[in-house]
Order: C-alpha cells, then sequence, then structure tokens
C-alpha cells in the first residue's frame, strides 16, 4: 500500500514537473493555443468518462442480477470463475497499450500498413495465448480451483470451463480498443462497451439457470469482439481516406 501511495504522489509531482518541451511551449504558445488544446482534451476525454463506467459495471451489475434470481451460492460460482478469468486477461491488457502511442503516430505518418501488421501479428498471439489458457484451464481447472480458491469452488467446474472461453473474444477487444482510440477522437468503445453490456443484461435477466447467465456473459463478449472489429476497419479506413483527400 506504501510503495502505490509512493507511486501515486511520484506520478502527480511529475506531471508538474517542467521538462524542455513544455518550457518550449508555455514560451512559445498564446492563450489561445492553450485553449485550443484544453478543447482538444476534453473533446477526447469526456466521452469516453461514461465508458469506464460501463467497463466497471461489466461484471458488478450482471453478478447483481444474477444473486437476485438464484442466490448467493450460484452467484459466487459466478464470481469465482471471473476472478480464474482474470488471471489470464491482464497480459493483454499490458501488451495492448503499446499500439496505442503507435496508433496515435499512424495520424502523423500515415503508415497503416504497418499499423495493421502490428495489430495483426499482436492478434495471432492473442488468440494463441488465449486458446493456450483455455486449454489449461480445462485441463488444470481442479488444481487451479484449489490452489486460487478452494475446494468448496469445485462445483463451479463447468460454469469455470464455459466461463474461461470467454477470454479469447475478450482478448479481440483489449487488442483493438487502444488502437481505435488512437485513430478516432469519436468513442467508438464507449458505445460498443454500452451496446454490449445491455444486450448481456438483457439476456441474464431472462435467464433461467445459472449457466445460461454463463453463456450470456460468454455471448456478450462475443458481441464486444466483433464489435470492436466492426470499428477497428471502420476507424481505419475513415482516417486513411480522410488523409487522401488531404
Amino acid at each position: 500500500m506504501l510503495s502505490g501511495l509512493i507511486f501515486i504522489l511520484y506520478s502527480a509531482l511529475s506531471l508538474f514537473k517542467p521538462t524542455k518541451k513544455s518550457l518550449h511551449f508555455m514560451k512559445h504558445s498564446s492563450v489561445s493555443d492553450f485553449r485550443e488544446s484544453m478543447k482538444v482534451l476534453l473533446k477526447y476525454g469526456v466521452p469516453r468518462v461514461p465508458g469506464e463506467f460501463v467497463l466497471f459495471a461489466y461484471n458488478l451489475v450482471p453478478l447483481s442480477i444474477c444473486a437476485h434470481k438464484f442466490g448467493l451460492v450460484e452467484t459466487s460460482y459466478l464470481s469465482a470463475s471471473i476472478t480464474i478469468n482474470n488471471l489470464i486477461t491482464p497480459f493483454f491488457s499490458f501488451a495492448g497499450i503499446v499500439l496505442l502511442p503507435i496508433a496515435s503516430k499512424v495520424s502523423v505518418n500515415k503508415k497503416y500498413d504497418d499499423l495493421s501488421e502490428k495489430v495483426k501479428n499482436l492478434g495471432i498471439i492473442y488468440l494463441f495465448v488465449g486458446v493456450l489458457g483455455v486449454v489449461f484451464v480445462n485441463i488444470f481447472g481442479t488444481s487451479l480451483i484449489k490452489i486460487v480458491l478452494s475446494e468448496s469452488y469445485l462445483s463451479a467446474l463447468n460454469i469455470i470451463r464455459i466461463m474461461v472461453l470467454s477470454v479469447i473474444p475478450y482478448s479481440i477487444y483489449l487488442l483493438l480498443r487502444n488502437p481505435i482510440d488512437g485513430l478516432s477522437i469519436f468513442p467508438y468503445n464507449t458505445i460498443s462497451l454500452s451496446i454490449t453490456f445491455a444486450i448481456t443484461c438483457i439476456m441474464m435477466f431472462l435467464s433461467s439457470s445459472i449457466l445460461q447467465c454463463v453463456w450470456a456473459f460468454f455471448f456478450g463478449y462475443v458481441i464486444l469482439a466483433c464489435l470492436s472489429f466492426f470499428f477497428w476497419k471502420l476507424v481505419k479506413n475513415e482516417d486513411k481516406n480522410k488523409q487522401d483527400r488531404d
């Protein structure tokens, strides 16, 4: 906890530490330039705030629906399956961050083929790791539950085996969300998350068993992956066509 507070304090101080670039900007820029920069930042950042709330609620609300419909025991099994998934997904989140600055540079240097190649190569790695994770959980699921959770959760093994399938489509979203944000000011990821969140909650509300709730989670992530892929193609073509017209 102490190390986390130190990191936060250091990061906050770093924001106010003047650099050569920032001093040069302040020296040669006017108030109107500053206002214009703030407008761009607000235009980019504010529409993405609702997406962060949706992402936070993505697991919380469905679990609440499950608790009301099927009770705490069944909900604990679903929560356990999400915990197992969370052991795998950090790899995808970390690697996807690399694509954000690359995508931002593409808008300037127009090297769309390089970005597409990097996304393609990372996509192959993501799929391989995702499939590897699914196979690992299916083979060593019992031991994994005993180590990470406890033997009381062994009854959730079938639920965990279904839920871990969602790692594959979710990895596609984690791969594409940063390139999409890097190429477009419009919050496509927020749209994808909101649509998927609404559909997932509806499917879970209509579910008549805990297994149907798990499949609702899985199909929700499939929809999220499909929307992300669609918006990735759309954003890339829009930005490329805009550059060609200019």
